[in-house]
């Protein structure tokens, strides 16, 4: 409500029998230039009135609730609308140093003697001759001097002496209070008499005087006497009244110390969402912006210059530069937003700053979820959102605890309008891409060597959540497929790109890739639907089990049976896919002799081995791969979660034949190697195997599930090869946990895991049921996109069409119990219409018709016991009302006027259209504010009393 500008005064008392003295009259305007305001209500101390500025300007009697007469403050009034939807509510508050002053209340007493002793007094008394004037009456005019002395004269009359009172508090009897309530009472008594008066106090004195001015001074001086307190001296002279002071808005006036203690708690609160994510500097920084407050406040430093604050940015910037290496970061964009907003503190001093603070607060909110979207960040962000939101109403000018009914008010108004949005508003992509600094939700990368996915095991790190729709793959069948790894140089496995390999071999990009929905390199029916809700990664990879077929979005199908994504992942993301479960049967467009190379030199122990295998088994390949299968299950060698480091320049050779421990990586890349040393293709395939299931039937597979293992070309296909399955069995069936060689290197870098306590029942229950919810929450709220809209859409709609369905089978067709129950629902559906029509066809006339409005008024009035007098006119019976209807008086009185005008008055179109419509809106409001007045029954109370 910017423009909007608002005074407090008493307002003028034209019935001191009725007058409230706790009342004070709002007035209102709009600045030059602005814009007219509606519906504005004010409210304070429980009571509220109606202020509209149709024409830029407008006021409003608010009656306050008086407890003790006296000086009291004025009690902080709010200012709000709900202009034009009702959804919306606009504030401000209005304080003001004003005192308000309340009269003592005036106390009934017998009728005395003095009481009216001006009154109904006629200028009788002969009081001389003076010179006739034209227009004077024939009888006042003095005929017999006329006939003496010719000159044309006059009678003139003069009103008998008035009494000339004192009004004693020490002639009263009973307590002070009781004494200045009668004094009060008679003082309106004598001045409605009209007589002249004067008011005796101890230690004051009025003197005597008459008219309105008396009456007020006298009221005053009952209002501020202290029969124990220093009374001062003297006379009191008429017109030593207060008046009433300006009240602006909130805004431009300074903080207090809890307001910048409530912005700096807010600040921490923010901070928190991001510092797991953030240098831990930061809130150092805040402490400190914080203490030069302090200090500030307390008058030991100065405000912070201009020099101070450029220096705080610069060590930011420079701070951020450091830790990050580059600005261009989203995280370094992120720390640069929350060190602004830190050093804002530092010239925040008035109210337009704090909201800017909370402005910024509000921003850095948003942001935190980038980081991550889990439960936890969700009811942290709440919490700071109702932090933010009750600084900004706390800003507005209301106390803080006021503040706090006030925001939880917003909060709940807005909590079906954000749900309602969340289930129907379209998701929209983002506009741009920040740049991200690599992350990677897990351990696994596209190249390999004996032992680094070992180092995997030591950590609980989530990978990717899945749920089959349909049959679910037995743990056997649980090969997870990220990358293949061809080109091996002696010691690592490496994975080459389709760009790569297409400008390596001369070949069209194409052979190696494509992008779409569906792989054009497999056919058949898929043996698995499975749903993915993947973890935030700087790497385009897909998991798929086994060869993919086919997903919901478009994604890059890569010949060698993997996916990759269009983009990186910058936060959790669901896929659904179609899969065989099994590795590729299409051919590698590289060709087999991609696939057979090794290094001319190397592991000569190790090709030695192979070809003497190879004879052995008759050159069949697949006896030959079942005697390296055979041999890798026989002493002395052992799977181990912390096999020993290869150190020599032939580590197949050091490992099958000195160390001979290994994990999945050593096996995988020594049975591959012995594979290509007699020309058989072969490739490592890294990825995942196993997963933990969840009792409601979703799989999380983790860091310590990582896996690797080969695949063959044999028979026109690629047959996948673990040689873990000869070694260590329980490793295929229960996961890495269940290996007892190594055990203490199993999540060594989580000493905290709940993992580790899943053998105590309750906790591992507990531990299931968080990931439950927390995957419940990530799949239905943040994985909540077009496609799920979509289904909850036709889920509403079917269930609608069903319940019809249901209804239709009740009724009609189903005999006389369904006739009679189509009829009646005919004949309501046709009541229903009529009364809608007869409302409009109501609106209609009463729109064009001001004396129909009034009189349904009327009528609904006189049904409350407030009904019509005799001969009474629309204008004076609402007049009348309005004198005892409290909040609805103003409302009664402004219908009467507007009556008046439409009915007597010239006015044009545009302004008897504008009249019409104030009429309705007043005629409104006198209906709700009168409300709870009950109906007058029959027999009751005559029309024109009032209801009590």
């Amino acid at each position: 409500m910017p423009g909007a500008t608002c005074s407090a005064s008493p307002p003028p008392c034209a019935c001191p029998r009725r007058c409230s003295p706790a009342a004070r009259r709002v007035s209102a305007w709009c600045s030059p230039g602005g814009r007219p305001r509606t519906a504005l209500e004010l409210h304070g101390a429980g009571v509220s009135a109606r202020l509209d500025l149709p024409e830029g300007q407008g006021e409003a009697v608010l009656a306050l609730p008086a407890p003790r007469r006296g000086e009291q403050p004025l009690p902080r009034l709010r200012l709000e609308t709900r202009w034009p939807l009702g959804l919306v509510r606009a504030l401000a508050w209005l304080q003001s140093d004003e005192r308000l002053l309340v009269y003592p209340r005036p106390l009934a007493e017998d009728e005395p003697e003095h009481r009216h002793a001006g009154a109904g007094l006629e200028a009788t008394d002969f009081a001389g001759l003076r010179r006739a004037e034209p227009g004077d009456s024939p009888a006042r005019l003095a005929w017999k001097q006329w006939s003496r002395t010719g000159v044309l004269a006059a009678k003139a009359f003069s009103l008998p002496p008035r009494q000339q009172l004192w009004l004693d508090y020490d002639a009263c009897r009973g307590d002070p209070e009781r004494r200045l309530s009668l004094l009060c009472a008679r003082v309106l008594a004598h001045h409605r008499a009209g007589d002249r008066y004067g008011l005796r106090l101890p230690g004051v004195t009025l003197s005597q005087g008459e008219g309105p001015h008396q009456r007020r001074v006298a009221l005053e001086a009952l209002a501020r006497f202290s029969p124990s307190g220093d009374r001062g001296g003297g006379v009191m002279r008429p017109g030593m009244a207060g008046r009433g002071g300006e009240a602006v808005l909130a805004d431009g006036q300074a903080l207090s110390g809890a307001m910048l203690r409530q912005l700096f708690l807010g600040q921490c609160l923010v901070l928190a969402l991001h510092l797991a994510w953030m240098p831990a500097w930061l809130a150092a920084l805040a402490a400190l912006v914080a203490g030069y407050r302090h200090l500030q406040l307390r008058r030991r430093l100065p405000r912070a210059g201009v020099v101070l604050r450029l220096a705080g940015v610069g060590a930011l910037t420079g701070g951020l530069w450091l830790h990050y290496g580059t600005l261009g970061q989203m995280e370094a964009m992120i720390g640069l937003l929350l060190g602004v907003y830190l050093l804002k503190l530092l010239e925040t001093h008035d109210r337009r700053d704090g909201r800017v603070v909370v402005a910024i607060g509000f921003v850095a909110t948003t942001v935190a979820f980038l980081h991550d979207q889990g439960i936890p960040m969700a009811a942290g962000g709440l919490l700071v959102l109702a932090w933010l939101v009750h600084s900004l109403v706390w800003l507005s000018g209301g106390d803080a605890r006021r503040a706090w009914r006030e925001s939880a008010w917003l909060l709940l108004l807005s909590a079906p309008l954000m749900v309602l949005l969340f289930a129907v508003f379209p998701r929209l992509g983002p506009l741009w891409n920040l740049p991200q600094a690599d992350r990677a939700s897990t351990g696994l990368t596209d190249e390999i060597a004996p032992g680094d996915i070992a180092q995997l095991s030591r950590s609980d790190a989530r990978a990717f959540r899945a749920r089959f729709e349909g049959a679910e793959p037995t743990p056997a069948e649980r090969y997870w497929r990220v990358y293949t790894l061809s080109d091996f140089d002696g010691e690592r496995w490496r994975r080459t790109t389709p760009e790569r390999l297409a400008a390596t071999l001369g070949r069209p990009l194409e052979e190696f890739v494509a992008e779409g929905r569906r792989s054009p390199w497999l056919d058949g029916a898929p043996r698995f639907e499975v749903e993915l809700l993947l973890e935030p990664d700087s790497r385009p990879w897909r998991p798929s089990l086994g060869a993919p077929l086919a997903t919901e979005e478009p994604l890059r199908f890569l010949a060698d049976g993997t996916l990759e994504g269009t983009s990186p992942l910058a936060s959790r993301s669901l896929l659904r896919m179609s899969s065989t479960g099994q590795a590729p049967a299409n051919p590698d467009p590289a060709g087999p002799a991609w696939h057979a190379m090794l290094p001319a030199e190397g592991n000569p122990r190790t090709r030695e081995l192979a070809e003497r295998l190879w004879r052995e088994s008759g050159a069949e390949p697949r006896a030959f791969l079942a005697a390296i299968m055979a041999r890798f299950g026989e002493a002395p060698f052992r799977y181990t979660l912390s096999p020993p480091r290869l150190t020599s320049a032939d580590r197949v050779d050091e490992f099958l034949f000195e160390s001979r421990a290994g994990y999945c990586t050593h096996y995988a890349s020594a049975m591959a190697v012995m594979a290509r040393s007699v020309g058989l293709p072969a490739r490592v395939v890294a990825g995942f195997l196993g997963g933990e299931r969840h009792p409601d039937g979703h799989f999380t597979i983790r860091d310590y599930d990582a896996h690797a293992w080969i695949e063959v070309w044999l028979d026109g296909a690629w047959q996948r090869l673990d040689p873990t399955a000869a070694i260590a069995p329980e490793r295929i069936e229960e996961g890495p946990q269940a290996v007892d060689d190594g055990r203490e290197a199993f999540l060594a870098d989580a000493p905290f895991s709940p993992l580790r306590m899943r053998e105590v029942g309750w906790v591992n229950r507990l531990r299931l049921d968080w990931e439950r919810l927390e995957y419940r929450w990530q799949r239905g709220v943040i994985g909540y996109q077009r496609e799920a809209r979509n289904a909850l859409m036709a889920r509403v709609t079917a269930r609608l069409h069903a319940l019809w369905d249901r209804l239709v089978a009740l009724a009609p067709g189903r005999g006389w119990l369904g006739g009679l129950l189509g009829l009646l629902m005919a004949a309501a559906a046709a009541a229903g219409l009529a009364a809608l029509l007869r409302l409009a066809w109501r609106r209609q006339r009463e729109a064009h018709d001001e004396a129909l409005r009034i009189a349904r008024l009327q009528a609904w009035l006189g049904r409350r016991g407030l009904g019509v007098r005799p001969g009474e006119s629309p204008s004076a019976h609402l007049r009348r009302v309005a004198e005892a209807a409290g909040d609805a008086g103003p409302a009664l009185r402004d219908c009467a006027h507007h009556l008046e005008r439409l009915r007597y008055a010239p006015l044009g179109r545009s302004e008897r259209r504008e009249r019409r419509r104030q009429l309705a809106r007043r005629e409104r409001e006198v209906r709700r504010r009168l409300r709870r007045l009950p109906r007058r029954r029959r027999g009751g109370a005559q029309a024109g009393g009032v209801a009590s």
